[in-house]
């Protein structure tokens, strides 16, 4: 198993054992570094994140609390985490975007247009639709990033940055449905009958064995 996802089974686990004040103060500082970045090495981060849980039980045990072990600007702190973090890979960038790719593609050739000879290919769609994607999912992460310790108490504010998020996915959804099956520009190509399901077949074969690959040379790692 990834270490990755042996690191956040172990946080899910751990932060059961904590009291609720010291809970909430967990769960937003690690929202704050989980959504600076999504090429930062998730395994670097969750050991990181791991550690101080481990630490903040201990802490507790002795009557102590997460601002007694932290301090009173979590913020700072966290950003100090993340400056010392190694900046993400140019493969781990790669291998992130070409995932977002593959699976935008295998979705845009599920939802294209078909007919009686084969389904209808919106060029313009598959070369737009995974950069909007990342985009969104970007600022996505940023709005979530700046909301965790926003100033302002207001409920409007509190509230301002899931709407936010809720409009950027139904937009980015939006602009990709019409742009791929209602307002079709620029040039297309009719993939015939079964080379349609042959591709399809390909591109969901090849996520797969991505995934499978990752997670045997994450165990080889052990």
């Amino acid at each position: 198993m990834k270490k990755a996802n042996q690191y956040q089974q172990e946080i899910n686990q751990l932060k059961t054992q904590l009291n609720s004040f010291d809970s909430r103060y967990f769960e937003k500082l690690q929202t704050y570094i989980l959504s600076q970045n999504i090429f930062y090495n998730d395994e670097t981060i969750n050991l990181q994140l791991l550690s101080m849980l481990q630490n903040l039980i201990d802490a507790e045990k002795d009557n102590s609390d997460a601002t007694e072990l932290f301090g009173n600007d979590p913020q700072s702190m966290a950003n100090e985490i993340l400056a010392q973090l190694p900046k993400p890979k140019l493969r781990d960038q790669l291998s992130m975007s070409t995932l977002v790719i593959a699976i935008s593609w295998f979705f845009l050739l599920l939802s294209s247009t078909s007919t009686t000879s084969g389904i209808i290919i919106n060029l313009w769609a598959f070369i737009l639709a995974p950069f909007l994607e990342l985009i969104t999912i970007s600022l996505i992460l940023k709005i979530l990033h700046k909301s965790v310790y926003s100033k302002s108490a207001s409920f409007f504010q509190s509230v301002l940055p899931k709407i936010s998020i809720a409009i950027l996915f139904l937009l980015c959804v939006g602009l990709i449905l019409l742009v791929n099956n209602l307002l079709i520009i620029g040039p297309t190509i009719t993939l015939p009958t079964p080379w349609n399901f042959f591709l399809q077949g390909f591109i969901l074969i090849a996520t797969l064995s991505y995934f499978f690959y990752t997670l045997t040379k994450q165990k080889h790692k052990k």
